[in-house]
């Protein structure tokens, strides 16, 4: 095992190789659409819905195959669900998710081996790549949260018959679906990142790609979970910033508009030129963190596929065991 600060060198190699090549950053809006928040943003979000009540499972449950923040899945969830009744709308919108899903899924594989390989091929190349791949990647993505539900279909069911005997049914599947049904979500959208790699990097096929994954996570799952929090500190941290970044830098069209007549044409220019500004800017510095999160997944997995590394929190208990000894 290597001692030396594996974080460190990871995160510093995905920004570098995100800041030097600013091509990617297109393949990162639109992998962005599959999760930008990070699974613990995910976990925020199901937890503010089961504490205020505001739980619609259908589209949960289709939500979480996403498994992150504001997620294409989400979209398409809500979509599926509104237009359950409608059949000419329900088509519409299962042709348009699924070309979503076409493109997501292949721009997702496109730059995990863009960033893997940032030297080698063009932009064009990697999302090609990408297409090639794209129903394995889908079946890697489907199967682990597959496997999630059917996990917690096993373990869940029996917990909450056992629950109903101390709370209503609505508090027992909540309850059992967040404590139980979150972890397993979590798990299923990490090893779907090793598996990915796997299948882009290494050409594995589908389900080689996952078993292999699913040994990768659990010789790593605190290295997994350290970055996992470490991302989410970062993507909470720049996302702030990013807020006051875009709203400083909208004021002045802000201004302009105030300066001329309410109402005016003039101001109501000014005002769409303003939010345009800001929505654009938004989306380039989404892209960015995009980019980053994929570089340092790929990073990480380039790392600990080649080398066993210990975690952070491993080092520091097995230091302190040596010197207090």
């Amino acid at each position: 095992m290597e001692p030396a600060s594996l974080y460190r060198k990871t995160l510093k190699r995905a920004w570098h190789t995100t800041r030097t090549h600013p091509h990617v950053w297109i393949l990162g809006l639109f992998a962005a659409l599959l999760g930008n928040g990070g699974e613990f943003d995910f976990v925020v979000t199901q937890f503010n819905r089961f504490s205020n009540g505001s739980v619609n499972f259908g589209e949960t449950l289709l939500a979480m195959f996403g498994t992150g923040g504001s997620t294409a899945a989400n979209v398409i969830a809500a979509l599926l669900v509104y237009a359950a009744n409608k059949y000419v709308l329900l088509g519409v919108v299962m042709f348009m998710g699924l070309l979503i899903a076409w493109l997501v899924v292949s721009a997702q594989g496109g730059l995990i081996r863009a960033v893997a390989t940032p030297n080698n091929g063009s932009l064009v190349s990697h999302f090609i790549v990408g297409t090639k791949s794209f129903w394995q990647l889908l079946g890697i993505i489907l199967s682990t949260r597959l496997l999630a539900f059917f996990v917690l279909g096993v373990v869940g069911m029996p917990l909450f018959a056992l629950l109903l005997y101390f709370m209503d049914p609505f508090r027992a599947l909540v309850l059992v679906s967040f404590v139980l049904g979150v972890p397993l979500l979590m798990i299923a959208s990490l090893i779907t990142k090793y598996a990915a790699a796997y299948r882009m990097l290494e050409r594995h096929s589908m389900r080689s790609a996952i078993v292999r994954a699913f040994t990768l996570f659990f010789d790593h799952w605190l290295v997994s979970i350290e970055l996992v929090l470490t991302l989410f500190v970062i993507n909470v941290a720049v996302g702030g910033a990013m807020i006051i970044f875009v709203l400083v830098s909208s004021m002045p069209f802000l201004a302009l508009a105030n300066a001329l007549a309410v109402g005016s044409v003039g101001a109501t220019a000014f005002l769409f030129l303003g939010r345009m500004f800001a929505f654009l800017l938004l989306i380039a510095l989404g892209s960015i963190l995009a980019t980053f999160q994929y570089a340092s997944w790929t990073e990480l997995f380039l790392r600990i596929t080649h080398r066993k590394h210990a975690s952070k929190i491993m080092r520091v208990v097995t230091g302190l065991h040596q010197k207090y000894r």
